[in-house]
């Protein structure tokens, strides 16, 4: 299980790579300078949509918080898909990934998606 520190300590390296202050990262993500700062400091968990809202702000995955082993990584350094879609498309992957199997299944009908 993820550690709430190491969590902060992750979100905290991002902003910075990024080149934000707390403020301005907190803007971007729609939660306060002292929330951001809570997190950072390891005090208290962010929601599913802040967490959310770093990951398309930073492009990173959402699994990059959850694995305490592996370093958090920009996404589109590294070639992977998401370089080439937008914000918009990547918040739909990474809500479609939280979806339950009969949630996925539909949405893959109403799109015409052979899977």
């Amino acid at each position: 299980m993820l550690d709430k520190s190491i969590l902060g300590r992750k979100i905290k390296s991002l902003r910075q790579q990024m080149g934000y202050s707390q403020t301005e990262f907190g803007k971007k993500i729609g939660i306060s300078k002292q929330a951001l700062s809570s997190i950072e400091r390891g005090v208290y968990w962010p929601g599913i949509d802040t967490l959310e809202n770093i990951a398309v702000l930073c492009r990173v995955t959402l699994n990059s918080f959850s694995d305490i082993s592996s370093d958090v990584y920009k996404v589109a350094e590294h070639g992977a898909p998401y370089a080439d879609f937008t914000d918009r498309e990547i918040r739909l992957i990474h809500r479609f990934r939280l979806l339950r199997e009969d949630q996925k299944k539909a949405v893959e009908i109403i799109l015409h998606i052979q899977g």
